[in-house]
């Protein structure tokens, strides 16, 4: 049996890795982590229904958060249990704008009355009016959050450098980069 070099043996080893990247994986390239984003949206140039709107869902998906961990733990916590985030924000909102198309949901069933009067006072502002064409409050917050997502990346301002270790390393050891397996978590499709 003959021994690997150790380019041989380096070329193997990231063969066989899996690169996990969580949710701070982006964090050096000057991207907003979750929390931020969410404390970022008040911001945002908002009309009033939409204000309110983003307050409804924030204070929603926090209540779920606080039934979740006293379901999961029997303790009220949440500190160290799920707390929302700019995916569960962004998750609500597809729901909302497509509720006809799903089974009954609390936030979107049980209180639709509040959808329902925010969307109606939504009609009678003036950045309703300006759009063409015209779109629903959850329609229009969804579009806007998009929007914000690429303030928040900073798309075309990323510190790349971290990763120029990794970059030497497949380089010194022509290794191609097309066989890295990636796994990512929550927006970090950024790579």
């Amino acid at each position: 049996m003959t021994s690997m070099t150790n380019i041989e043996a380096g070329k193997e080893l990231i063969s066989k890795s899996m690169f996990l990247f969580g949710a701070g994986a982006t964090r050096d390239a000057g991207c907003l982590i979750s929390n931020e984003m969410l404390n970022d949206i008040y911001q945002m140039d908002m009309s009033k229904p939409e204000v309110e709107a983003i307050d409804f869902l924030l204070s929603s998906l926090q209540y779920h958060a606080s039934w979740k961990n006293l379901k999961e733990k029997k303790e009220v916590n949440t500190k160290n249990g799920h707390q929302a985030n700019i995916e569960d924000l962004m998750l609500l909102i597809r729901r909302i704008v497509n509720r006809d198309s799903y089974l009954p949901f609390p936030i979107t069933g049980s209180w639709a009355d509040k959808i329902n009067f925010l969307e109606i006072e939504w009609r009678t502002t003036k950045s309703f009016q300006k759009l063409t064409p015209k779109k629903s409050l959850f329609e229009n917050l969804e579009d806007s959050l998009i929007r914000r997502l690429y303030k928040w990346m900073r798309l075309g301002q990323e510190d790349t450098s971290y990763l120029k270790p990794l970059d030497e390393y497949l380089k010194a050891t022509e290794t191609n980069s097309s066989l890295l397996n990636f796994f990512t978590l929550n927006y970090d499709m950024v790579f």
